[in-house]
């Protein structure tokens, strides 16, 4: 029985998905065995997430982390992934930076 245009379109996608999903896993994994301090281990993993977000959003989108303030003045803790859209003022190239919310 032959496959569908729709099956084999699918099956491609899916291919895809796989594909990106063991870059993402390799990225995490590598942070994860050359950084023994926990902390630098996450910033690790966290900068492999951000990277590939930046990769795989749409380009209205950027990515970013730091704090987030309210039109109150109130601030969150470190937030380790923003994904912020074009009406976001700030951008602070791969830096911790302040976000409006």
């Amino acid at each position: 029985m032959m496959a569908t245009d729709e099956e084999v379109e699918r099956s491609a996608v899916r291919d895809a998905i796989n594909a990106l999903d063991g870059q993402l896993r390799a990225s995490l994994d590598l942070a994860r065995a050359s950084l023994e301090h926990k902390g630098n281990r996450g910033s690790g993993a966290e900068d492999a997430f951000r990277d590939f977000l930046s990769r795989h959003l749409p380009r209205r989108f950027d990515v970013g982390h730091g704090e987030v303030v309210d039109t109150h003045g109130a601030r969150s803790g470190q937030v380790d992934v923003l994904i912020i859209n074009e009406d976001q003022p700030f951008r602070h190239g791969g830096r911790p930076g302040l976000y409006l919310v």
